[in-house]
């Protein structure tokens, strides 16, 4: 997975703001079976900005429970008052296609401090 760098300005009211991310994969079982949607999640944030767990708050499990792994790379910035919480929306979504695997081309853009789309083709399905 690649990562992605992000320059950190403190904030007004200290929100802590992301510094590093490992990029999301579209989840494999949710690709080839078609399920889209948008997942929150909550993460909390520790001194050093590492981020100590990650909460699903809402959305399909079959997206958010291979994402949180990937979550808990990220870092932010140091959060002053002790532990933060960061609340953090993914849409996942399809168009286009059905393709071969090899075809779909996943693209991660970051639509605010705490909004990120994840977007790729539909996946052809596999059979043997």
């Amino acid at each position: 997975m690649t990562a992605i760098l992000f320059a950190a300005y403190l904030a007004a009211d200290e929100q802590p703001l992301l510094v590093h991310s490992t990029a999301i994969d579209y989840p494999y079982f949710a690709h080839t079976t078609g399920v889209q949607g948008t997942v929150k999640f909550e993460l909390s944030i520790d001194q050093s900005g590492a981020v100590g767990s990650v909460k699903h708050v809402s959305g399909p499990a079959m997206l958010a429970a291979p994402t949180a792994g990937i979550l808990k790379t990220w870092s932010f910035s140091r959060c002053t008052s002790g532990d933060c919480l960061f609340p953090l929306t993914i849409r996942f979504v399809l168009e286009g296609g059905p393709l071969y695997a090899q075809q779909c081309t996943t693209k991660v853009s970051f639509d605010g401090p705490n909004l990120v789309t994840v977007q790729t083709e539909h996946r052809r399905p596999y059979i043997n």
